[in-house]
């Protein structure tokens, strides 16, 4: 807690400051995350009404854009609605899917990958249950529960590695069917054309790190003209005759308006969230974390996950949460 937030941020001690960041995920050097830790509820709110106001103050523009990242399209339109009741329009509230969406999608669109809905997945696990990689479920391959269990173990196994999957395969003979029958659910997706959310992420923190590495610096005041192109300033422009200009420029013009991105409330993330996210505080140059606490170590362990990865692990020192007291008795049955 020694280190100090830009002079934009109320002197709060939770507050915190963290550059040269390398936790594991992309490098991210030469930027700002600014954590603020806080109880959830009206608290968290206002927490993030002031990192917003903050960010406008500082551009100097009350309508400048900005982009609020949430776990729950449902939290998105309560955020925004409650927001703009504060007078805070033009933010713009988003899932981390819907955010890589914007950014992948239309590459992925364009090398004919479509998006596997639960109905397609559904469908693979099926077909797959009808093979010998089935192994132990093959018996139970024909209930209905235990399609719906595979498919929840596959979006969960999508977020591990080779090496973690081979180390999940040996702990028993059931987790080894599990794995195997992931691994050739994921085959056919692929050889049907079809992307999942991992794939999805993994290609916006591609293009996302390609922009930035590829962008030309910002001048002193970007707001001094407009471009004919429409394009803000300090964004690259590549040659008319390339094969990804327009795509490039769309791609680039979309990380230009996200303007100052805030990671509201997160709980638990993926290492491929988290690293778009580090590929985010990258491009935006800098990241505000809105993290809430309850005070239980246990129930917040995801949340303190994701702040020492992006921030660093000096980062999670969450305050004092009191424990309500009870006043009233509203029901009690075996009295």
């Amino acid at each position: 807690m020694a280190q100090t937030a830009r002079a934009a941020h109320p002197p709060d001690a939770s507050w915190l400051t963290t550059r040269g960041l390398s936790q594991g995920v992309s490098t991210v050097a030469d930027v700002t995350v600014a954590v603020r830790l806080t109880p959830y509820g009206a608290p968290a709110f206002e927490a993030l009404c002031e990192a917003l106001e903050a960010s406008r103050v500082e551009r100097g523009h009350l309508l400048a854009p900005a982009t609020v990242v949430v776990g729950d399209p449902r939290l998105g339109i309560a955020t925004r609605r409650a927001l703009a009741r504060r007078g805070l329009i033009g933010v713009d509230c988003v899932t981390l899917r819907e955010l890589a969406e914007r950014l992948a999608g239309e590459a992925l669109a364009a090398e004919g990958r479509r998006p596997a809905s639960a109905a397609v997945l559904a469908a693979a696990v099926r077909q797959v249950l009808q093979t010998p990689a089935a192994g132990v479920f093959g018996e139970a391959s024909d209930h209905v529960a235990t399609e719906r269990a595979l498919v929840d173990a596959h979006r969960t196994l999508r977020d591990l590695n080779e090496r973690e999957l081979g180390a999940l395969a040996k702990s028993s003979a059931r987790a080894a069917a599990v794995v195997a029958i992931s691994r050739q659910v994921q085959r056919r997706l692929a050889a049907g054309g079809f992307h999942d959310e991992r794939d999805l992420l993994e290609e916006a923190t591609g293009l996302v790190g390609r922009g930035e590495q590829s962008g030309a610096p910002e001048p002193a005041n970007p707001q001094d003209s407009i471009p004919r192109d429409g394009i803000p300033h300090g964004v690259h422009r590549p040659a008319a005759g390339s094969a990804t200009a327009q795509g490039d420029l769309w791609r680039e013009a979309t990380l230009a308006g996200l303007g100052p991105v805030v990671l509201y409330l997160p709980q638990r993330h993926g290492s491929t969230a988290l690293d778009l996210l580090a590929a985010l505080t990258s491009a935006a140059g800098g990241l505000t974390v809105v993290a809430g606490s309850c005070g239980n170590e246990d129930a917040d362990a995801p949340v303190a996950a994701v702040v020492r990865r992006l921030a660093g692990t000096e980062a999670w020192e969450p305050p004092a949460v009191p424990v309500p007291a009870p006043t009233r008795i509203i029901a009690a049955p075996d009295a």
